[in-house]
């Protein structure tokens, strides 16, 4: 090969990167969600005749982009088991949206006599991600 060809080749290796990086970033095809659970209080004192209790669930959304149709779960599962068919749903917050960089904090109730003698798990699902705004 030519020295110029190898030059043609060494340029054209660097500095293609740079419109298909831009292109791809300008379409927000790289914008996502990271929702995650960030905090869960311990269960507050019981209330109504003992027989419910309240955690604090803290989620946020570290990605570039909103998560949409958002939801909080808290499960037991009996301590034998790590079968998810095992799980009973204790508590489900409604459906919310987080923009990038947000938090929130969600108080769910729970039902003491469903808890009893299982072990409480949290998850967090989101049904779809919408990319941010340009700036």
């Amino acid at each position: 090969m030519s020295p110029e060809t190898i030059l043609a080749v060494l340029v054209t290796a660097v500095i293609a990167p740079v419109p298909i990086s831009w292109a791809v970033n300008s379409n927000h095809m790289l914008d996502t969600a990271s929702v995650s659970v960030i905090h869960v209080s311990s269960p507050s004192s019981p209330y109504v005749d003992n027989t419910y209790s309240d955690i604090e669930v803290s989620v946020d959304n570290q990605g570039s982009a909103t998560a949409e149709g958002c939801l909080v779960r808290l499960q037991g599962f009996p301590p034998s088991s790590e079968d998810p068919a095992d799980a009973v749903t204790l508590a489900e917050s409604e459906r919310f949206d987080l923009a990038p960089q947000e938090g929130r904090v969600l108080t769910m109730s729970i039902y003491l006599s469903d808890a009893d003698g299982k072990e409480v798990g949290v998850g967090t699902g989101c049904e779809k991600t919408r990319p941010s705004k340009a700036t």
